[in-house]
């Protein structure tokens, strides 16, 4: 386990919130010493080099994963619902996962060196393909070996050391597959997701997938194709990728092509034809249809709206 601090500025931007107790939403005491800005659309991460002290109790707006990355540390935690205190260490490399809307505060006696990870509730619920009303919520654990998503989180860290920005379709990817990992954690649900994500991609390949990707976009993508990217037979590939990202080579491969066209609808004055040609649809009227379903409007309704203040 890596244990040194990043030496990387936080990008600006949004911070890991809570709701305090003044009901406002606030970050956390500390200063990062990296974090993740508003980089990343679902998640965020946030590193921190804490001295001994505490944090007042708040309620998470996300999913909150902590990881230690440093010295094993101990722990106070002051539940609210049900109302509970835990005392507990932290060791190297172990988690601790605080669902959404949990109320709950924090005291530490040692020195701490922890990566912070936050997913929006509603990724979970769509890689776990849950409806809105239905019943499992995410568990609190604490002390939690679980070398999967503690890979996932430190591929992560170093997204932010590499340049962030310029890795931000990576980054996506990798939320998606720490989300899906976390569905192992919902109450009420087999083991089936986080057994199966074990056989799933590792960061690097997933990173590789992603870049090779975004340079081929306006180029046909096969399954084959990517598969030999990743150097895998397409149906281990297939298998894997939809294991680690909750999503389908073409489903994503679909969802990265509209995201490039959003670029070009709200930052240029392409036509639809010229979009739709440039981010590798075969016609516009495939165009129309598969960023309607993705995004629930039209390209031309989209740019609309991005560009208010134009005809």
């Amino acid at each position: 386990m890596d244990v040194a601090g990043s030496g990387v500025p936080p990008f600006p931007g949004r911070r890991i919130l809570r709701i305090g107790e003044g009901g406002r939403p606030e970050p956390f005491r500390a200063e990062p010493v990296a974090a993740s800005g508003d980089v990343w659309a679902r998640i965020s991460v946030e590193e921190y080099l804490r001295p001994p002290g505490e944090e007042p109790t708040a309620t998470p707006l996300r999913h909150l994963v902590v990881l230690n990355v440093g010295e094993g540390y101990r722990r106070e935690h002051h539940w609210e619902d049900p109302p509970a205190v835990i005392h507990h260490t932290l060791e190297t490399g172990r988690l601790a996962i605080f669902p959404a809307g949990h109320r709950y505060g924090c005291r530490w006696f040692d020195p701490a060196h922890v990566l912070l990870l936050t997913v929006e509730p509603s990724l979970l619920m769509e890689v776990a393909e849950l409806a809105p009303g239905e019943a499992p919520r995410l568990r609190r654990v604490l002390n939690e070996p679980d070398e999967v998503l503690a890979h996932l989180m430190l591929s992560l860290r170093e997204a932010i050391r590499d340049d962030a920005r310029r890795s931000g379709p990576y980054g996506e990817m990798l939320a998606r597959a720490v989300a899906y990992r976390l569905t192992g954690y919902l109450t009420g649900r087999d083991k089936g997701a986080e057994r199966a994500v074990r056989s799933g991609l590792p960061a690097s390949r997933l990173r590789r997938i992603s870049e090779h990707v975004d340079r081929q976009l306006e180029a046909p993508l096969s399954l084959r194709e990517l598969a030999r990217v990743a150097n895998l037979s397409v149906f281990h590939f297939a298998r894997s990728f939809k294991e680690s990202t909750g999503l389908s080579p073409h489903q994503y491969v679909l969802r990265r092509r509209v995201e490039r066209a959003k670029q070009l609808l709200g930052g240029t004055s392409l036509n639809l034809a010229e979009i739709a040609l440039r981010c590798g649809f075969s016609n516009p009227s495939h165009f129309t249809q598969a960023f309607h379903q993705i995004c629930g409007v039209t390209p031309t309704s989209w740019r609309t709206s991005a560009r208010p203040g134009e005809d």
